[in-house]
């Protein structure tokens, strides 16, 4: 497994200035990444701004005292499709550290203080998942923007777990990918240390705030062969199990897992 990984951060004090100035510096960061989008962006051409996201998205990981490290295959040419399990906001910079990409997202995330509109102006493509003509109206929309050769990222499970398994991944936007006939990569996430990055009873703000505190922080990305399929279905159980196998291969033997992806309490 070839392994990749970017400068380990300076130690970070779990002190509230500490905090503060981190927060300072990722604001001022957000900031200029807008003034990117509204004054660059719209003279640059496609491999420009996808370079600017690319660079832009390592910096801010970085900035939040973050480490990424990258494992295994790696990414494909031509069309593909990245999905991953999903456990913090952190996902959607780490992976776009590596290559930028579309993102796929529920349209919550178009809400975020700052970051939202910097999702928006990036190319984030939002869905309402609740309405399935919204749904049915993206596929085609999302299968063009791969046959154009704009490679594409989503998070099957719906939403957050809490990062030592999944949840069932939902199949209906792996369509796309098999309508266009592109590769889909599967990602496995790990955090360490994991408490400061799990994301399922805290908001966005209190993330940061956890994240932050937490001192060494390191995202990994492991990349794992590539598949395809013509059912959705199918294809979206067998990227389930590879990133799941991923993730308890990593962590060891783990407890039955709950529908959110947290592990059953033992006797």
């Amino acid at each position: 497994m070839k392994s990749l990984t970017s400068p380990p951060p300076k130690s970070v004090e779990n002190s509230a200035f500490s905090r503060a100035v981190r927060i300072t510096r990722l604001l001022g960061h957000l900031f200029r990444g807008l003034a990117t989008t509204w004054t660059v962006f719209p003279k640059a051409d496609a491999a420009t701004r996808a370079e600017h996201v690319r660079v832009w998205s390592g910096a801010l990981v970085a900035l939040a005292g973050v480490r990424v490290r990258v494992v295994g295959e790696p990414l494909p040419e031509g069309k593909f499709v990245i999905v991953a399990n999903h456990i913090s906001w952190v996902d959607i910079f780490a992976i776009n550290s590596l290559r930028a990409v579309s993102f796929v997202a529920k349209k919550e995330l178009a809400d975020w203080p700052v970051a939202g509109r910097l999702l928006k102006n990036v190319g984030t493509l939002f869905i309402d998942r609740s309405k399935r003509r919204d749904t049915g109206r993206m596929v085609a929309i999302l299968a063009q923007h791969i046959r154009e050769g704009m490679p594409l990222a989503f998070f099957p499970e719906g939403g957050v777990s809490h990062g030592v398994g999944v949840r069932q991944f939902n199949a209906s936007l792996l369509q796309p990918a098999i309508d266009a006939e592109a590769l889909v990569v599967p990602i496995a996430i790990t955090y360490s240390p994991l408490p400061a990055f799990d994301y399922v009873h805290r908001n966005f703000l209190q993330s940061v705030w956890a994240i932050l505190g937490a001192s060494g922080g390191e995202v990994t990305l492991t990349i794992l062969p590539v598949q395809r399929g013509e059912n959705r279905r199918e294809l979206a159980k067998n990227l389930e199990h590879a990133i799941r196998s991923q993730l308890t291969a990593k962590a060891g033997a783990r407890a039955p897992e709950t529908p959110d992806g947290r592990p059953t309490a033992t006797p």
